[in-house]
């Protein structure tokens, strides 16, 4: 029978904060995963939160992505395509907003992998989102040399500086290859 009221509540509160970790080291120790459960009190243990920390190389240094929230896992971006992503990008060093979709309550879209010149957002960035799949949130930890480098984009982002953001790949869309037709 279902209960409702206090008593349930602290006990469904209690049962939720037991929390189990693993941490797992891959054979090469490049990759780790850290996954949570929580203990719902159920007989199949619900998995609410896992984690993974991923490094990119990116310029010739790594970028570090810890996935907060996993994606479906099936559908990742290509390059080429159209990403809409939210993101929060703070300075790594005090922890400040310097930009945020999420306050402006609007997602950015951009053309992930695109090698072509016209590159719309940070290397470091750009390489994490397209190893993101869709619905994956991500704490990516980007170094000066995959972002803004010694010169930095002042006066908002100082010179050398590591950024981290906090990055959800909503969607992408694929764009049609050159001399091919959408049927």
């Amino acid at each position: 029978a279902l209960r409702s009221g206090p008593a349930t509540a602290t006990a469904a509160a209690t049962s939720l904060s037991r929390t189990t970790m693993a941490m797992v080291a891959a054979d090469d120790a490049s990759v780790a995963e850290t996954a949570a459960t929580v203990d719902t009190g159920l007989s199949d243990p619900t998995v609410l939160h896992t984690e993974h920390l991923n490094k990119i190389e990116v310029n010739g240094v790594e970028v570090l992505m810890k996935t907060t929230q996993p994606g479906d896992a099936t559908h990742f971006p290509s390059a080429g395509n159209t990403v809409r992503v939210h993101y929060v990008g703070k300075l790594q060093q005090d922890g400040m907003v310097f930009d945020s979709s999420r306050e402006r309550e609007h997602p950015i879209s951009f053309v992930v992998g695109s090698n072509s010149g016209r590159q719309q957002v940070i290397d470091g960035l750009d390489a994490a989102v397209l190893s993101m799949s869709r619905g994956q949130i991500a704490k990516v930890t980007i170094p000066p040399e995959a972002a803004y480098g010694a010169n930095g984009y002042l006066p908002i982002i100082p010179p050398n500086a590591t950024l981290e953001y906090d990055v959800e790949l909503i969607s992408f869309n694929e764009t049609p290859k050159p001399g091919k037709k959408k049927t």
